[in-house]
């Protein structure tokens, strides 16, 4: 999984430039959506402050900037393909749960003297 550089700047023609010049930093091609640019990098930190200098030697002025993680989710799906499973039983409760919970139900009813 990578990490994700979100660049924010103020106009669509800025926003074109940043993109050509951030662009070979990234893992693929930026996604350039309006103003705002994500770059998948390998080296989040460092490929951040090299677009920061690569920006601001061009003359650009940032609105926002952001560096997103890999999540868990993200690092699960490129490691095996596929999502983790929010439910892996199914929707089946684990065998001998239903007790456990009616003992604790029971438990949790009943009131202390005082």
């Amino acid at each position: 999984a990578t990490t994700v550089l979100e660049l924010s700047l103020h106009d669509i023609e800025a926003t074109r430039r940043a993109a050509e010049i951030v662009g070979p930093l990234g893992v693929s091609p930026p996604l350039v959506e309006g103003t705002r640019i994500e770059l998948a990098v390998q080296d989040g930190p460092d490929s951040l402050i090299e677009a920061l200098r690569r920006i601001d030697r061009a003359g650009l002025v940032l609105a926002s900037v952001a560096l997103r993680e890999p999540s868990l989710d993200d690092v699960f799906l490129t490691l095996t393909g596929h999502r983790a499973s929010a439910d892996p039983s199914g929707g089946r409760p684990p065998p001998g749960d239903a007790e456990r919970r009616s003992d604790a139900e029971g438990v949790l009813s009943q009131r202390v003297p005082r």
